[in-house]
């Protein structure tokens, strides 16, 4: 929020809002109107970099973390039950595009899915609605570093670094259970609680590495390949081959770039080149993975 902004008021978190809490209070049905018009105007000034919006749905915002390739996240709170809630609201544009309109509603069905599978090793999702016409979700807020972070901060012996993936591992095995594919399965998107518990986070929510019209490296003439947002939704890193040239996924997909990320954990190199989509591919199709480096990790982890 800028200087020049009116300040949030500590008992509505609503610009220009001046009422006082009392005991039992809640917020009024005209506190939400007046938030919506009050985006509404945000974002006809200021389009998508409006100022962060101060309330989403029932929850106070406190923060914005991050945002990716879908949207926004923000960190919010619940204020019916006190509960602090991670919440991505997906970006406006996302919904008028063809190809962004089949992937916000995929990512509600999938949502909604996750909405009903609790489980230690999945960020919890408690609600999928929309706000002043934005889908957004409403999750568990975990404190904590993403396993990315993690890996990054020292070294990290191969023992360590499997108990975290194997629970990593049951998470995403619990989703496909109920009907979720992540496609986008890495270290980034899991995040270790400051209690230890392991968590697959940002099902549905992949960052669109090759968008719609965005031309791969290689050029951008007439000629230059282009992938859909829809058929190329993930980390091209992480990517099979049916990932990267079609879109078509299922579970196997998870499962190839839940392998991926270890052994990249493991062995600190990736096991394919990824110096560029075509290097990438080419690497697929001779389906021969760098044999990784000497090192203290068990070789049987290799053959496995």
């Amino acid at each position: 929020m800028s200087d020049n902004q009116p300040t949030p008021s500590p008992s509505t978190g609503v610009e220009g809002a001046g009422h006082q809490q009392e005991p039992g209070w809640a917020p009024r049905e005209a506190d939400f109107e007046l938030e919506r018009v009050l985006a509404a105007a945000r974002r006809g000034l200021f389009g998508e970099e409006a100022a962060a919006p101060t309330r989403i749905g029932r929850h106070r915002i406190e923060a914005r973390l991050g945002a990716g390739g879908m949207g926004e996240v923000y960190l919010g709170v619940d204020e019916s039950l006190g509960r602090k809630v991670a919440i991505k609201l997906v970006l406006p544009s996302l919904h008028g595009k063809q190809g962004g309109k089949q992937g916000v509603e995929r990512l509600r069905l999938e949502a909604r899915a996750l909405a009903r599978l609790s489980h230690p090793n999945v960020v919890q999702v408690y609600e999928v609605d929309e706000h002043d016409g934005r889908t957004y979700l409403a999750m568990e807020y975990v404190e904590g570093q993403t396993l990315g972070a993690w890996l990054q901060v020292e070294s990290r012996s191969w023992s360590a670094i499997l108990a975290r993936f194997v629970a990593a591992g049951r998470g995403l095995a619990a989703a496909h259970a109920a009907g979720v594919i992540h496609r986008d399965f890495k270290a980034d998107n899991v995040l270790l609680a400051a209690d230890g518990r392991v968590c697959v986070a940002d099902f549905g929510l992949a960052r669109t590495e090759l968008d719609v019209d965005a031309a791969v490296p290689g050029g951008d003439g007439p000629g230059a390949e282009r992938r859909s947002t829809v058929g190329a939704v993930g980390t091209i890193r992480y990517m099979p081959l049916e990932q990267l040239d079609a879109g078509n996924v299922d579970a196997r997909a998870d499962q190839f770039a839940y392998c991926v990320a270890l052994y990249e954990a493991l062995w600190s190199t990736p096991p394919f080149a990824i110096d560029s989509v075509e290097a990438r591919r080419a690497a697929l199709e001779d389906d021969r993975p760098t044999t990784p480096p000497r090192s203290a990790v068990p070789r049987g982890l290799w053959r496995v």
